[in-house]
């Protein structure tokens, strides 16, 4: 807190910290899920897997089953976000990578596509 209030006041703790070497406690990662496909959610069957992940943390969902999801181009168009917490970059890397490759085989959040919608 008191470097905090320093680096406000410009005082001379903050400026004599090193801020190229600090200690990482831990690797962390906020990964955005990916939907290909637009569509009525389904099932978000992949929550069960998410949890089961060594480096898993947290998961929220934007969607429900029933509710209409559109394409990922974006992160207000994301089915939902994860957080990852580990002791190794690799291992955090490691699970970051699973989630996305699921997420490219419709396997976290599946859809119920309509071929008429208007929107596809």
């Amino acid at each position: 807190m008191s470097i905090t209030l320093d680096a406000y006041l410009e005082g001379r703790a903050w400026s004599a910290i090193d801020k190229d070497s600090y200690p990482l406690i831990k690797a962390g990662r906020e990964v955005d899920m990916l939907t290909e496909q637009c569509g009525v959610v389904r099932s978000l069957q992949g929550e069960r897997y998410l949890r089961s992940l060594p480096s898993f943390r947290s998961l929220h969902w934007e969607v429900q089953p029933g509710q209409w999801i559109p394409k990922t181009i974006d992160c207000f168009t994301r089915p939902g976000c994860v957080q990852l917490v580990s002791d190794t970059e690799e291992d955090a890397d490691r699970d970051f990578e699973a989630i996305h490759s699921l997420d490219k085989v419709g396997r976290i959040c599946r859809c119920m596509l309509f071929i008429n919608n208007p929107f596809l």
